[in-house]
């Protein structure tokens, strides 16, 4: 479970994980759904009740907000995620609203996360063909573009779950790309799933699926270095270590894993500390 008084963490991070939870000091609701949430799962109970129940929460405050000061950019755009996260329609209503008042008020860097979520929003709505046009229309460097032709390529060929899937990818919703490849029977389907899997840090299920397969030499050196992250969070410094330095002869970035044993430990013993002078 993650939780996070920061509102635009706490929004980035349910795009990325399952259990997902908002501490606001001054909201007396988030506080009693924080203690309950806790409970909820120590008894092994699903929180997904309780995620909507905060997605819910958040839609009514701006929703508040809104009927005092109008289409102010920023808090239609909040209305808008929340309402993509609960999956309806009027979602696209206050997305477009936020975008026009960003362009009155000269803001042009809002063409490319805008459009991102608009088509995002499509997608979910089904509207594949609709979704490629908006992310087309903030297709600019080369890879891209590339990106457009893949998607109306793969649509011509009917492999639809790849599309949706990639959509969400490139608006940074990698929990809904996982979803969609999970069930997909697509053949590439686990191909796909792994950079997810690696831009949410699910170790272990990135190991798994590599382990499926059959590996080159440069791919083991990549297993290598994610069996050497799974152990140094289970507290297994040599055997960390160890792993890591022989990813390293492949790719030598990994040695800054190896620095960061150090930190990890540092952290752990202040945080165990911190909990003890609460008891």
């Amino acid at each position: 479970m993650v939780g996070s008084g920061n509102e635009e963490i706490y929004m980035e991070q349910c795009l990325r994980h399952e259990n997902v939870m908002f501490l606001e000091n001054e909201n007396k609701e988030c506080q009693t759904i924080w203690a309950d949430v806790v409970l909820a799962l120590d008894r092994g109970e699903s929180l997904n009740s309780w995620n909507r129940r905060l997605w819910e929460s958040r839609v009514a405050y701006y929703t508040g907000l809104h009927d005092q000061i109008g289409d102010h950019e920023k808090v239609s755009y909040w209305l808008a995620f929340y309402l993509y996260l609960l999956e309806r329609s009027m979602a696209k209503q206050y997305l477009i609203a936020s975008f026009e008042q960003m362009i009155l008020k000269n803001n042009r860097d809002c063409l490319s996360t805008h459009y991102r979520l608009l088509s995002a929003i499509e997608a979910k709505a089904g509207n594949l063909d609709l979704a490629v046009r908006k992310y087309a229309i903030t297709a600019i460097t080369e890879e891209e573009k590339l990106n457009v032709k893949t998607f109306y390529r793969l649509l011509k060929e009917g492999r639809s779950d790849l599309v949706k899937a990639n959509i969400f990818k490139l608006n940074q919703d990698y929990l809904s790309a996982i979803r969609v490849l999970m069930d997909s029977d697509d053949p590439e389907a686990d191909r796909h799933l792994l950079p997810n899997y690696l831009n949410t840090y699910r170790w272990d299920e990135a190991l798994n699926l590599l382990e499926k397969k059959e590996l080159l030499i440069t791919e083991q050196y990549f297993v290598d270095g994610i069996r050497g992250i799974l152990q140094r969070i289970r507290g297994k410094r040599h055997e960390a270590i160890h792993l890591l330095l022989r990813a390293s002869v492949q790719d030598w970035k990994v040695l800054s894993s190896i620095a960061e044993i150090d930190q990890w430990e540092q952290a752990m013993k202040k945080t165990i500390r911190r909990l003890n002078d609460v008891k």
